[in-house]
């Protein structure tokens, strides 16, 4: 059972190994630090570049959309429903 505390608040108790036990009263007795953050530098927005890219981008969607057009043409069948009967 806890022990009684004036402040109203139980003591911790370890659960675990006798080593475990003995790991976290040496990491409770030693000072602790924070990881070290790299440092990142920080790239600045190029405006020129993104519309450089978009603009290639743009231009790489448009030659596919040609491209397959020009598949779906070579490849399909004209037929008109009214026809009545498919080709």
């Amino acid at each position: 059972m806890a022990k009684s505390n004036p402040d109203r608040f139980a003591e911790p108790t370890i659960i675990g190994t006798e080593s475990e036990a003995r790991q976290y009263a040496n990491r409770v007795g030693a000072t602790q630090t924070a990881p070290k953050r790299e440092s990142r530098t920080i790239k600045k927005f190029n405006a020129e570049e993104f519309l450089r890219q978009e603009e290639e981008n743009s231009k790489a969607e448009a030659e596919q959309l040609r491209r397959t057009e020009i598949l779906m043409n070579e490849y399909s069948l004209p037929w008109n429903v009214d026809d009545g009967k498919p080709p």
